[in-house]
Protein backbone atom coordinates (compact mmCIF):
# COMPACT_ATOMS: atom_id res chain seq x y z
CA UNK A 1 0.00 0.00 0.00
CA UNK A 2 1.38 3.73 -1.25
CA UNK A 3 0.36 7.19 -0.84
CA UNK A 4 0.04 9.59 -4.17
CA UNK A 5 -0.93 12.81 -4.75
CA UNK A 6 -2.92 13.90 -7.68
CA UNK A 7 -3.06 17.30 -8.24
CA UNK A 8 -6.76 19.18 -7.98
CA UNK A 9 -7.84 19.65 -11.88
CA UNK A 10 -6.83 22.98 -13.46
CA UNK A 11 -3.43 23.02 -11.15
CA UNK A 12 -1.37 20.76 -13.47
CA UNK A 13 2.39 20.98 -12.38
CA UNK A 14 1.91 21.48 -8.62
CA UNK A 15 4.61 20.10 -6.41
CA UNK A 16 4.40 19.49 -2.91
CA UNK A 17 7.47 20.89 -1.17
CA UNK A 18 7.22 19.38 2.17
CA UNK A 19 5.74 16.84 4.48
CA UNK A 20 5.27 16.46 8.08
CA UNK A 21 4.43 14.41 10.88
CA UNK A 22 1.27 15.13 12.83
CA UNK A 23 0.31 14.97 16.37
CA UNK A 24 2.60 12.60 18.62
CA UNK A 25 4.56 9.59 18.91
CA UNK A 26 6.62 7.84 16.02
CA UNK A 27 6.10 9.35 12.22
CA UNK A 28 5.67 7.67 9.04
CA UNK A 29 7.29 10.78 6.53
CA UNK A 30 10.38 8.99 6.05
CA UNK A 31 11.65 12.03 3.62
CA UNK A 32 11.40 12.89 -0.22
CA UNK A 33 13.43 11.84 -3.02
CA UNK A 34 13.17 12.95 -6.50
CA UNK A 35 9.94 15.04 -5.87
CA UNK A 36 8.07 11.17 -4.26
CA UNK A 37 7.63 11.93 -0.55
CA UNK A 38 8.22 9.02 1.04
CA UNK A 39 6.36 7.10 4.18
CA UNK A 40 6.51 4.32 6.01
CA UNK A 41 3.83 1.61 6.07
CA UNK A 42 2.15 0.26 8.88
CA UNK A 43 2.28 -3.80 9.64
CA UNK A 44 1.14 -5.87 12.52
CA UNK A 45 3.56 -8.47 13.19
CA UNK A 46 0.70 -11.16 14.63
CA UNK A 47 -2.82 -11.37 14.99
CA UNK A 48 -1.82 -9.80 18.53
CA UNK A 49 -1.27 -6.44 17.68
CA UNK A 50 -4.21 -4.43 15.65
CA UNK A 51 -3.37 -1.37 13.32
CA UNK A 52 -6.34 1.35 13.15
CA UNK A 53 -6.06 3.90 10.86
CA UNK A 54 -8.03 7.02 12.77
CA UNK A 55 -8.88 9.59 9.76
CA UNK A 56 -10.31 12.12 12.69
CA UNK A 57 -7.46 12.39 14.86
CA UNK A 58 -4.63 11.96 12.47
CA UNK A 59 -3.08 9.32 13.98
CA UNK A 60 -2.69 5.46 13.19
CA UNK A 61 -3.69 3.57 16.47
CA UNK A 62 -1.89 0.59 17.51
CA UNK A 63 -3.62 -1.85 20.16
CA UNK A 64 -2.89 -4.86 21.87
CA UNK A 65 -5.78 -7.21 21.59
CA UNK A 66 -5.75 -9.11 24.83
CA UNK A 67 -8.51 -12.05 23.13
CA UNK A 68 -5.20 -13.31 21.10
CA UNK A 69 -2.90 -13.54 23.60
CA UNK A 70 -2.18 -17.09 24.96
CA UNK A 71 0.35 -16.65 28.01
CA UNK A 72 0.31 -19.84 30.61
CA UNK A 73 1.35 -19.93 33.75
CA UNK A 74 4.82 -21.36 32.71
CA UNK A 75 5.39 -18.21 30.89
CA UNK A 76 5.33 -15.79 33.88
CA UNK A 77 8.50 -15.63 35.55
CA UNK A 78 8.21 -15.93 39.58
CA UNK A 79 11.43 -14.91 42.33
CA UNK A 80 12.01 -17.48 44.15
CA UNK A 81 10.88 -16.27 47.92
CA UNK A 82 10.50 -17.50 51.58
CA UNK A 83 10.26 -21.94 51.13
CA UNK A 84 9.65 -20.93 47.40
CA UNK A 85 12.04 -21.72 45.03
CA UNK A 86 10.39 -22.15 41.71
CA UNK A 87 11.00 -19.72 39.33
CA UNK A 88 7.79 -20.00 36.95
CA UNK A 89 4.23 -19.48 38.33
CA UNK A 90 3.12 -22.78 37.11
CA UNK A 91 6.26 -24.47 38.98
CA UNK A 92 5.05 -22.35 42.15
CA UNK A 93 1.79 -23.54 42.32
CA UNK A 94 2.87 -27.26 41.75
CA UNK A 95 5.39 -26.88 44.64
CA UNK A 96 2.39 -25.48 47.12
CA UNK A 97 0.15 -27.99 45.82
CA UNK A 98 2.77 -30.91 46.68
CA UNK A 99 3.74 -28.72 49.97
CA UNK A 100 0.37 -27.93 51.75
CA UNK A 101 -1.52 -30.58 54.07
CA UNK A 102 -4.60 -32.26 53.36
CA UNK A 103 -7.55 -30.52 53.31
CA UNK A 104 -9.40 -32.37 56.31
CA UNK A 105 -8.54 -35.07 58.15
CA UNK A 106 -9.53 -36.69 61.66
CA UNK A 107 -7.94 -37.27 65.11
CA UNK A 108 -9.82 -39.32 67.63
CA UNK A 109 -10.10 -37.14 71.35
CA UNK A 110 -7.35 -39.47 72.62
CA UNK A 111 -4.59 -38.44 70.01
CA UNK A 112 -5.02 -35.03 71.10
CA UNK A 113 -3.22 -34.50 74.65
CA UNK A 114 -4.70 -32.66 77.23
CA UNK A 115 -7.70 -31.91 74.99
CA UNK A 116 -10.45 -31.91 77.23
CA UNK A 117 -8.78 -30.02 80.13
CA UNK A 118 -6.98 -27.41 77.68
CA UNK A 119 -10.52 -26.24 76.14
CA UNK A 120 -12.42 -26.65 79.43
CA UNK A 121 -9.23 -24.36 81.22
CA UNK A 122 -10.34 -21.55 78.25
CA UNK A 123 -12.51 -18.75 79.18
CA UNK A 124 -16.17 -19.48 79.54
CA UNK A 125 -19.03 -18.76 76.83
CA UNK A 126 -22.24 -17.50 77.18
CA UNK A 127 -23.41 -19.92 74.63
CA UNK A 128 -25.84 -22.28 76.48
CA UNK A 129 -24.48 -25.35 74.17
CA UNK A 130 -20.69 -25.04 75.17
CA UNK A 131 -22.05 -26.55 78.01
CA UNK A 132 -23.10 -29.36 76.55
CA UNK A 133 -20.12 -30.05 74.51
CA UNK A 134 -17.56 -30.20 77.61
CA UNK A 135 -19.99 -32.25 79.68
Amino acid sequence: MGLSYTPPPGQPGVDVTSAENRGSGIGAFISKVAGILRFKSFTSPSSEVTITDNVGAETIELDVDESQLDITATMVTNTPSGAIAATTVQAALNELDSEKAAASHTHAQSDVTNLVADLAAKQPSDNPLMGQIFS
